[in-house]
């Protein structure tokens, strides 16, 4: 059985950053009683204070693996279930069974949420309440008739998305659950697709710097929106913003026409910004990505100065090693690092920034 864990401030961070964190083991709580630190009834005593405290707070456990891979087993039987009832009664019999799994979750979901107080099974059977509404539009619309002009349109594409998102606003209204923000974020990513072919009018490849474009501001305005939240609400309600705003926003930069080698460079540039934005924010997403970006370049350099030449392999082999080295030095030195970097932003941004556990 795995020892329980209790997230505490870091002592050795510097006193600015006090979203760095230290994990204390009731290990090192006896050891500290064995020290002569604190007393072994102190050790106790704090400990069952703590644990008192952080009983509450947002963890991941095999029952939470359950809880998820369930909700994903019970969306992929919705929709085979979904196509099987459209082929035997039409999509009048879809919406009708739409609505009774829909009203069946949501029942079951509030019931588990404020009877049972099991919040993320709970949560997770209204999120599926949630995603019922736009196939029920969609087949409200199949069974009333509308042609195919009309379902084929970016504009109904758009009301779709629009009826998903106000669903999940809904549903936040009463159950103060994070995840419910995954289908809003997903939704508004589809929208800077569908936006585009509704203002100019054209196929996604006859369109595509715009698209690439559209999605990327609609990138950088979620995570806006995920900054607002972060480190301001209970819950963690900006992690799918940042995921989803982040993942926009790099794969349009990615997948941009870089041109020059100027181009490139601004590229790498962008990436490196990321990567200090995962030190101010805690966010691991925006370090993944910078580093994703800022290899790429550096295989780039490396295959342009080096190209049909048996320096190459080298040339791979030292970038390897000096990002290991790299990586050995910043675990060495972390606290001080992010300290410089956060030093950098000033004052009066600095305390805006969301103070929250990595």
């Amino acid at each position: 059985m795995t020892k329980p864990k209790l997230v505490v401030d870091n002592p050795a961070a510097p006193d600015h950053r006090r979203s760095k964190t230290l994990r204390v083991t009731r290990d090192d709580l006896d050891w500290a009683a064995g020290e002569g630190v604190i007393t072994p009834k102190q050790s106790q005593d704090l400990w069952n204070a703590l644990t008192a405290r952080h009983a509450n707070r947002p963890q991941f456990d095999l029952a939470h693996l359950f809880w998820y891979a369930g909700a994903v087993v019970v969306l992929i039987a919705m929709g085979w279930f979904v196509t099987q009832v459209a082929d035997l009664f039409g999509w009048g019999g879809v919406l009708v069974t739409t609505l009774l799994y829909g009203g069946v979750f949501l029942f079951a979901g509030a019931r588990l949420w404020f009877k049972e107080n099991l919040t993320v099974p709970g949560g997770l059977l209204v999120t599926l309440s949630v995603t019922m509404a736009p196939v029920a539009t969609h087949a409200l619309a199949l069974a009333i008739g509308y042609p195919d002009s009309v379902l084929d349109s970016a504009g109904y594409q758009l009301v779709l998305e629009s009826v998903t998102i106000v669903g999940a606003l809904a549903a936040l209204r009463f159950f103060k659950f994070p995840f419910l923000t995954a289908p809003i974020f997903l939704s508004l990513w589809l929208m800077s697709v569908t936006v585009v072919e509704v203002l100019f009018k054209g196929s996604v490849f006859s369109l595509w710097n715009t698209h690439l474009w559209v999605t990327l501001a609609f990138g950088a305005f979620m995570m806006v929106v995920a900054f607002i939240l972060d480190g301001r609400t209970r819950g963690d309600y900006s992690f799918w913003g940042y995921l989803f705003g982040a993942t926009a926003f790099w794969f349009s930069l990615t997948l941009m026409d870089s041109g020059s080698e100027f181009g490139k460079l601004v590229y790498c540039g962008i990436n490196v910004v990321l990567m200090l934005v995962s030190v101010l924010l805690a966010r691991r997403i925006f370090l993944i990505y910078g580093a994703l970006g800022v290899l790429g370049y550096i295989f780039h350099l490396a295959y342009t100065l080096f190209a049909d030449s048996l320096l190459f392999p080298f040339m791979l082999t030292i970038v390897g090693v000096g990002i290991i080295v790299a990586g050995i030095q910043y675990h060495k030195h972390r606290a001080r690092i992010d300290g410089f970097v956060l030093n950098l932003v000033p004052e009066g941004l600095r305390k805006h920034l969301p103070s929250r556990g990595e």
